[in-house]
């Protein structure tokens, strides 16, 4: 399984999800305060404005005169401070639009020019020379208009000082908050979830000895308990199903043939390596009535109990005909009968079997399917016993062939099962049958149990492990 990338985790989307919305929240009220505070400090001076507008309409109503005014005018101007009061400027338009008389002291003639192309409103804000500026107007009783005008660089200048400590606190905020959900959702939803995973994948691995200590919100903790207890239920069926493993291994090891390694006249050695516990291959050495003696393969398709009963099966069927018949062919198809009967339609067996007649320097055979024994004689090249029949449990009627081979004294016969030379290297590359053909004739000079370890030696060696993929049976018999 494969771990998820960071940016692809549960706890990375909530801590995106959390602080993206805690920015668009922080950034939309400080938009907000930013311009209640904007109209906070500029409200006030446009007040003013008005209010100096309104005292200046008073004064044009009650003198006389524009000389009059114009004094009037220059005193008031010069009584304001250019400190509190940058750009300030006053403008008197009369009823044409034309200047009657402005604030000689601070004359501009291009903020002038502004002012009369806004003076149709009450209230206007506009930008001079790169800076700001707010304008108020009022109408006097002979229809002139009076304009106050007053930078507002000032104000802007504290609302930017004002903004910069905003947008810096509201970042030390954010990263605040990332932290803090960060922190949170490390302890209360990764972690947790990292163990949790780690558990299960422990147990997809059969390590049931795993545990999850409790940790996060209260939904992971009742997750975990749960978790703990499916690991305790499974590994308490893991040890029953290791000892039913077990004693089925004890009873398939004691279906395999006991008693001496000579049989008349004959050196028998054996190789047993099923890739489970227990396994579909398994093979039997059987005395028949009239003394000869019987060696049989099986190798039923698949792995395991169901291949393991299955090949108990072929065993007890040998052995009861094997009791009353010495005819091969006979048994083979009894074999096939009893498979053919209680198998399902995908399970099937190849089987070999081997009649010993050392008396007349021969062995008989039936292959139902199966791999040709190879028969391995001293300075002769190695000749594959291919003479054979269906495999066993596909048709419920099959009649089977004995065919029969010499086999001088110091030859020997060599039975196996697939596993062996189906065994593969990292590039999936074969042993095969011919490389098995040849180290058997290469080890021909090796007691038989030797040589069957020099070939499953041989065979790990290739593929590079010692555990086959499939399960490995090896029977020889030499004759003395």
């Amino acid at each position: 399984m494969v771990a998820p990338r960071w940016w692809n985790t549960l706890a990375f989307r909530l801590a995106v999800v959390i602080n993206v919305a805690a920015i668009v929240v922080l950034g939309a009220f400080g938009i907000i305060d930013s311009r209640r505070e904007a109209a906070a400090h500029i409200q006030p001076e446009i007040d003013r404005l008005r209010e100096e507008a309104r005292v200046l309409r008073v004064a044009w109503d009650q003198l006389p005169d524009e000389v009059q005014f114009q004094g009037f005018l220059d005193q008031f101007c010069h009584q304001m401070s250019s400190a509190a009061s940058p750009g300030h400027h006053i403008v008197v338009f009369d009823q044409t639009g034309e200047i009657a008389t402005r604030a000689h002291e601070h004359a501009n003639h291009n903020l002038e020019t502004m002012m009369a192309a806004s003076e149709t409103g009450d209230t206007v804000r506009f930008v001079h020379d790169g800076e700001p500026f707010a304008s108020v107007s009022v109408k006097t009783q002979d229809g002139a208009t009076i304009a106050v005008a007053q930078s507002l660089i000032l104000v802007e200048q504290i609302l930017h000082a004002q903004r910069i400590s905003r947008l810096a606190s509201t970042g030390v905020l954010v990263l605040l908050v990332f932290g803090v959900t960060t922190t949170a959702l490390l302890v209360w939803v990764r972690n947790p979830l990292r163990d949790l995973v780690a558990a299960v994948s422990a147990v997809g691995k059969r390590k049931f000895d795993v545990r999850v200590r409790p940790s996060g919100s209260r939904e992971l903790r009742y997750l975990t308990h749960g978790i703990n207890e499916m690991i305790q239920s499974l590994e308490e069926v893991e040890r029953d199903r290791e000892s039913q493993m077990k004693q089925a291994q004890e009873i398939q090891q004691a279906l395999l043939p006991r008693g001496d390694r000579e049989v008349d006249g004959y050196d028998i050695a054996a190789v047993f390596l099923p890739t489970e516990s227990i396994g579909g291959d398994l093979y039997d050495n059987v005395k028949l009535s009239d003394g000869s003696t019987l060696l049989a393969v099986f190798d039923i398709s698949g792995h395991g109990v169901p291949a393991a009963l299955f090949t108990a099966l072929l065993r007890a069927v040998v052995r009861h005909r094997a009791a009353a018949t010495t005819d091969l062919a006979f048994i083979a198809e009894a074999m096939n009968a009893a498979l053919a009967e209680v198998a399902p339609s995908d399970t099937f067996a190849t089987c070999l079997l081997v009649r010993l007649l050392p008396s007349e320097g021969a062995v008989e055979y039936v292959r139902a399917g199966h791999d040709p024994a190879i028969l391995v004689t001293p300075g002769k090249p190695p000749v594959k016993l291919e003479h054979g029949g269906m495999v066993l449990g596909v048709q419920q009627q099959v009649q089977y062939e004995v065919s029969r081979v010499a086999l001088p004294c110091g030859s020997r016969i060599i039975m196996f099962t697939d596993g062996i030379h189906e065994a593969s290297d990292a590039q999936m590359r074969l042993y095969g049958r011919e490389r098995l053909a040849k180290l058997l004739a290469e080890t021909s000079d090796l007691p038989p149990e030797e040589q069957l370890h020099a070939v499953v030696r041989s065979a790990q060696s290739f593929q590079g492990r010692d555990r086959f993929d499939d399960d490995v049976t090896l029977l020889c018999a030499r004759r003395n």
